[in-house]
């Protein structure tokens, strides 16, 4: 069961894991600070329990959840001001190891104004697919083999029609942009595979003289800076990080945290 507090879902679309570029930071204005039942303005019962938080587009709500056993993944379509149910859709995947605190449906889902774009992995496939918001399937790519002990969780997001999806694996790892409205690809960034699985979201950085990068963090590959246009690496910090990268970094003023 999901639920929203009275105070208000509109004023800016939530598309993303941690909203706008990861900050965590919204603009909607009279949230409640405390959270009690009495203050939800509506809840909305789902055929599963997951990890990932709702995205939020217009009017329109999007949460994925699992049943627990089989690790297929069911994506929910609600009504954001009143919490009815649209649509619910299914697809099927199969059981694998998990971290005891993991889930089968722990990333979040992304959305921008056409689609709706999720991701799930297992040891046999590693799969983003794209729905328009009826839930119609518009694409959808397997990365190959997704290896880790403590199963999926990687978020993807979108930024200005172009989807990322961060690979950094103990098997084959990469940085990877596809086209948000085809599928295909716009770059693809190899990186050092071996490591612990990270399950970071990137966030985009404006640099001085103007570029953009996809920042991205993981245990081999610490923080890299990516050129969004070009997929060349435009800046990295390696051995940042000792143990696993589990966080999503952020970006602030000029700085990146990790």
């Amino acid at each position: 069961m999901m639920g929203v507090m009275a105070g208000g879902v509109s004023g800016q679309e939530w598309t993303r894991f941690r909203g706008p570029n990861g900050t965590g930071v919204g603009k909607a204005k009279g949230l409640p600070t405390q959270w009690t039942w009495k203050r939800f303005r509506w809840t909305m019962s789902l055929p599963g329990s997951g990890h990932g938080s709702p995205v939020i587009w217009g009017k329109k709500l999007f949460v994925t959840c699992t049943d627990g056993v089989s690790g297929k993944q069911i994506v929910v379509c609600g009504d954001a001001i009143n919490g009815r149910k649209l649509w619910t859709r299914e697809f099927k995947s199969v059981k694998h190891r998990l971290h005891k605190y993991n889930s089968f449906a722990s990333a979040s889902p992304a959305v921008d104004g056409a689609r709706v774009y999720l991701t799930f992995s297992n040891k046999g496939a590693n799969v983003l697919l794209a729905l328009d918001h009826d839930g119609n399937e518009v694409w959808r790519r397997d990365f190959g083999a997704f290896e880790s002990m403590h199963g999926g969780g990687t978020s993807p997001m979108v930024h200005k029609g172009v989807v990322y999806l961060c690979n950094d694996q103990q098997g084959k790892s990469s940085l990877i942009a596809v086209n948000a409205k085809t599928g295909k690809d716009v770059w693809r960034v190899s990186r050092k595979g071996g490591g612990r699985t990270a399950y970071g979201t990137p966030c985009v950085m404006k640099m001085g003289d103007g570029r953009e990068v996809l920042v991205a963090s993981s245990h081999t590959g610490g923080l890299t800076g990516v050129d969004l246009k070009t997929g060349k690496v435009a800046w990295q910090r390696e051995d940042l990080f000792d143990k696993r990268s589990v966080a999503s970094p952020i970006f602030v003023g000029d700085i990146v945290f990790g």
